[in-house]
């Protein structure tokens, strides 16, 4: 487990510090951006994580080469629950299912956010 504690209690203070010490890596992704092309790679990504140790993708977070940026200020998301959004793309696109953990955390910023999910590694 790459947090120290359960998805569903994670605060932004748990998102910022993971940020500052985490790069992108074979465990962990960062997107910035919660549109149709990140929705289209979402079961690759997923299934890899699934395939290998699990990973944590975090959607709201710029990283440039694998870097996250300061300040994290999350996105605006249009979707009212971006969570399922994701259950339902990798339903839709991985076979067998993969279990998935996910948790909207607010942002410091009014209105933004940030979407972690979470893989474990598959049997």
């Amino acid at each position: 487990m790459l947090f120290w504690k359960p998805i569903s209690d994670l605060t932004f203070e748990d998102v910022e510090e993971f940020c500052r010490r985490f790069h992108e890596n074979i465990r962990v992704e960062y997107k910035s951006t919660f549109d149709s092309s990140v929705k289209n790679k979402l079961p690759k990504v997923l299934s890899s994580f699934a395939n290998s140790h699990g990973g944590i993708s975090i959607i709201g977070i710029i990283a440039y080469a694998g870097v996250p940026q300061e300040p994290y200020e999350g996105i605006f998301f249009p979707e009212r629950e971006p969570g399922l959004t994701v259950q339902n793309i990798c339903r839709d696109g991985i076979f067998p299912e993969i279990p998935l953990y996910t948790s909207f955390v607010p942002s410091r910023v009014q209105g933004k956010a940030f979407l972690v999910v979470q893989v474990n590694e598959s049997p």
